[in-house]
């Protein structure tokens, strides 16, 4: 099978099978998959018991779209033919010429010759999947109509993103894909024309194909490193209809330390009460480097309030000291911690506890 994901340019390339190379858990997606009768097809010929209309000659189809849970597709679009013996096929594009319904998502061809249609659907609304079984069979009466129902699913969507240890997402990284036969599509980047999250550190795939692609590692984002550094990839099952959200792929800046600030009171099923701002200097044991870092403050790249987290510039001993505790809050005792800095791997500073005054 050809896989080609929507707006990827393939250039030509030949599919081979590929054995994964990593693994990955999705999180749990929302399916999207219909809950109708099968097949996604449906022939209805309710209408025919009514018998021709008053004063209309010919056959008509009324073709309806529908997606999740039956519900109409109100996206213009999609493309049907409708052939039978003897005739050349007929073409009914959604509010094209040959359809006489204004709505979108609903097809009417009028003036039919009586017999037996091939009814196939061609193309789908924008953004929206071929059904399994894109074709059905319709007995078209000389002065009657029959009704058919489409199911088209939303194309197979992916959403993952680079996360520091701050849990934030990290900007500028790329990524390579694989198709569902193992051939290499090509290399994305964050907000690239693939990437359907505008957001930075956010990306969505879609897939117009189903089945198992492959995500890798390409390069991480400024001044981090993938986290394990070896080359990773992440099998992604793309369902159509179904919004698949991964887990994390994590990122860590090259030397770096963290640490949180609490009061020594404890959440209900066990954690630190986390409390905020406070100062605190970070210096290196070689004397080569002494920041301030203010809780939530330019040097301190952890956005939540009583966790802070500083990049540094190289490995090595160093040692953080609070020196301003948080308003109604002592200085932490004691007030000063060592940590050991190593490449891509964030110290842990641990807690620095300020009890109330």
């Amino acid at each position: 099978m050809n896989a080609t994901m929507l707006s990827f340019d393939r250039r030509g390339l030949r599919l081979s099978s590929l054995a994964l190379l990593g693994v990955a858990v999705l999180a749990a997606c929302d399916t999207d998959r219909s809950v109708g009768p099968s097949p996604t097809v449906i022939p209805t010929t309710a209408a025919l018991a009514k018998g021709p209309a008053a004063g209309k000659t010919g056959g008509k189809v009324l073709i309806s779209i529908v997606g999740k849970n039956q519900q109409p597709v109100t996206v213009a679009g999609a493309q049907f033919s409708l052939a039978i013996a003897g005739q050349a096929a007929i073409t009914a594009i959604d509010n094209g010429a040959q359809d006489a319904d204004p709505t979108a998502g609903v097809v009417q061809v009028k003036g039919l010759t009586g017999g037996t249609y091939t009814v196939c659907e061609t193309a789908t609304p924008t953004d929206f999947a071929l059904p399994t079984s894109n074709c059905t069979s319709a007995s078209v009466p000389s002065n009657g109509s029959v009704s058919l129902t489409f199911v088209n699913l939303t194309m197979a969507r992916v959403k993952f993103g680079p996360r520091d240890n701050t849990l934030s997402y990290v900007g500028g990284a790329t990524f390579g894909l694989y198709d569902t036969d193992g051939a290499f599509v090509g290399q994305f980047a964050d907000n690239s024309a693939m990437d359907l999250d505008p957001t930075w550190g956010k990306f969505e795939l879609k897939f117009a194909v189903e089945g198992t692609w492959l995500l890798c590692h390409g390069t991480p984002p400024a001044g981090y490193i993938f986290y394990p550094a070896a080359a990773m990839c992440y099998p992604i099952e793309a369902k159509h209809g179904e919004y698949a959200q991964m887990a994390d792929i994590w990122v860590y800046p090259y030397y770096s330390a963290a640490w949180e600030v609490t009061s020594g009171a404890v959440t209900p099923d066990g954690y630190f009460v986390n409390i905020g701002p406070s100062t605190f200097t970070v210096g290196a044991a070689t004397g080569a480097f002494n920041a301030t870092i203010v809780d939530n403050g330019a040097n301190d790249y952890d956005p939540r309030l009583g966790k802070l987290a500083i990049k540094l510039p190289a490995a090595g001993g160093y040692t953080i000291c609070q020196t301003v505790a948080p308003a109604n809050h002592k200085l932490a005792s004691p007030a000063c911690k060592r940590v050991d800095v190593k490449h891509g791997t964030p110290a842990w500073g641990a807690w620095f506890i300020s009890f109330p005054n």
